[in-house]
């Protein structure tokens, strides 16, 4: 007991002792035009070259990362409208031929826009994205084929069901990634 009350006193002794210390408002005035007249001009400042490069080069990668993420981000959106359009397809009692081509279109498109989207370079930041993006794309070629196999008279759609749920979790976990990768590169 004795010894808390000693830490309690001594702490307080030391505290009390170091706000007594502090500069004169004159002192502080003092301290602040003579930081301001010591300041060196442009002129005098070193020129360090290697820096400047690594400075532009980031400005460079930073426009090259927003533009794949614009570029990703449309792309992530339109395919998302695309299965949306096929989605009807599960829940028709009565499937026709139109329903099916319909889908088909919808995958088709899919598809065709992926052609485009790969023509874009890939920043190194994002190969990893690339990798659940192929996931995606396996399962839309595959409901492609199921649908392409189907017609209105069989009940074969089992097979293109189940490849179109597998690539709206896959879409979710593509969206997923990218969100995270734009966050921790703070595009977004």
């Amino acid at each position: 007991m004795k010894t808390f009350v000693l830490v309690i006193i001594t702490s307080m002794i030391v505290i009390l002792t170091g706000c007594t210390f502090n500069d004169s408002e004159k002192e502080i005035v003092e301290d602040v035009t003579k930081q301001q007249t010591q300041s060196t001009s442009k002129a005098e400042q070193p020129n360090n070259m290697e820096q400047n490069y690594h400075i532009q080069s980031d400005d460079n990668n930073a426009k090259a990362l927003n533009e794949y993420a614009d570029v990703t981000g449309t792309y992530i959106y339109s395919t998302y409208n695309h299965l949306l359009e096929i989605e009807p397809l599960f829940s028709l009692n009565n499937v026709s031929d139109s329903d099916i081509e319909s889908a088909k279109q919808s995958a088709t498109n899919i598809l065709e826009e992926y052609g485009k989207y790969m023509n874009v370079e890939i920043p190194e930041s994002f190969e990893g994205f690339q990798d659940v993006h192929s996931v995606m794309i396996y399962e839309i070629e595959q409901l492609y084929k199921a649908l392409h196999e189907a017609n209105s008279s069989s009940s074969s759609l089992g097979a293109a069901r189940r490849h179109y749920e597998n690539a709206i979790m896959s879409h979710q976990l593509m969206e997923r990634e990218f969100l995270t990768l734009t966050d921790e590169l703070g595009i977004y």
